[in-house]
């Protein structure tokens, strides 16, 4: 990785899919000086269910709970009450006190997550509905942390209902960024199936926005090894087949680099340039090579350029990539060494039949 090459929240770890956001519920560990629970009672009655919340809200005046009370988790009644949509809807409607609301709602917890981004990664979207209704603003909040957009959160949770509902509402979000000016589409391309960012371009979102690494989805798309998703990114736009980011990195080589054979195949089919290197002057086949990855090895070794790959290695120097294959990869060196012996004639014509070994790399 480059010096100034950020790393995106969801490409922390290249070999693993970033899963659905989760809103368990957390217990809180820690209790203030006089050893009671920081949580208020208010959020102590939605955390229990509907029913305490409801019996809670019987036997209290609403106007004297302060709304916007928050937890160790720096979360508020809200924060809570997204996941069980009929109190959300409660506390909206007995509350007389629209600034504190408003406040309330507008407050990110620790994650920098507001109660909107947090009903964006709920099961149901109802809660999304309520608080559409109730203020249509709130669907244009970013997160403190990461400036993501709820199109953001709903697309990282992979919930196509909520990615519906959110861009049928609030279209303008399609191309919005991250702090790492990634769109939506950077994260559904990080995904293995593809009903999300299908969607996303159904709905005008574009698959050639750069994020702050110079990275275009199909880098990412590349980098994890999702076939599909290369292939549906390269029907939008062929033409970003050999686009390179901030480390001059093509799709190609990102495959190669992580060792997903599947994908260089599939590139090189479409006619991806195998003699791009990046920054530090490695091509595709090179990185295979010092990884020791036979299978895209192999890859390269299939194809009728074979040769000229070989030979067009990072110091040019195909007896050096011989000895590696040898040391590291014998079954691909053999490989290599079998490409080079070619026939002529036919063994039943003895006089005529020869045997012919070009070992250019010696």
């Amino acid at each position: 990785m480059s010096g100034n090459e950020r790393v995106p929240l969801h490409q922390i770890n290249e070999n693993e899919e970033l899963g659905p956001v989760k809103i368990a519920e957390e217990k809180p560990r820690r209790s203030n000086s006089s050893g009671k629970s920081r949580d208020s009672s208010l959020i102590r009655a939605i955390r229990s269910g509907s029913s305490s919340t409801s019996l809670f809200l019987q036997k209290t005046n609403f106007n004297d709970l302060d709304i916007k009370e928050i937890d160790i988790f720096q979360r508020n009644a809200f924060h809570y009450a997204v996941s069980k949509p009929d109190i959300l809807r409660k506390l909206l409607k007995q509350s007389e006190t629209k600034a504190a609301v408003q406040e309330a709602l507008n407050q990110a917890d620790n994650e920098g997550e507001t109660p909107i981004h947090r009903a964006a990664i709920t099961p149901s979207i109802e809660s999304l509905e309520i608080l559409f209704e109730y203020d249509k603003s709130l669907m244009k909040l970013k997160t403190s942390t990461g400036k993501r957009s709820v199109l953001h959160m709903a697309v990282r949770n992979k919930s196509v209902v909520a990615v519906k509902f959110v861009l049928d509402k609030i279209p303008e979000l399609a191309n919005c960024v991250d702090s790492m000016s990634q769109t939506p589409v950077h994260y559904a391309a990080s995904q293995k199936q593809t009903s999300i960012l299908q969607l996303l371009i159904s709905k005008g979102c574009a698959t050639t926005e750069m994020d702050a690494n110079d990275q275009l989805p199909i880098h990412i798309a590349a980098s994890k090894g999702l076939r599909n998703t290369v292939e549906l990114l390269l029907r939008e736009d062929p033409d970003i087949v050999d686009a390179v980011d901030n480390a001059d990195q093509s799709p190609l080589l990102l495959a190669s680099k992580h060792g997903f054979s599947n994908v260089a195949s599939f590139l090189l089919l479409k006619n991806a340039d195998y003699k791009l290197k990046d920054n530090v002057g490695l091509t595709a086949f090179d990185w295979a090579v010092r990884r020791s990855l036979p299978d895209v090895v192999q890859v390269f070794l299939e194809r009728n350029e074979w040769r000229e790959i070989v030979n067009n290695t990072s110091s040019n120097d195909p007896e050096g990539c011989l000895a590696a294959m040898i040391t590291n990869m014998p079954e691909m060196a053999k490989m290599l060494l079998d490409k080079c012996i070619t026939t002529k004639g036919t063994k039943d014509h003895p006089a005529s039949y020869q045997v012919i070994y070009d070992f250019f790399f010696f």
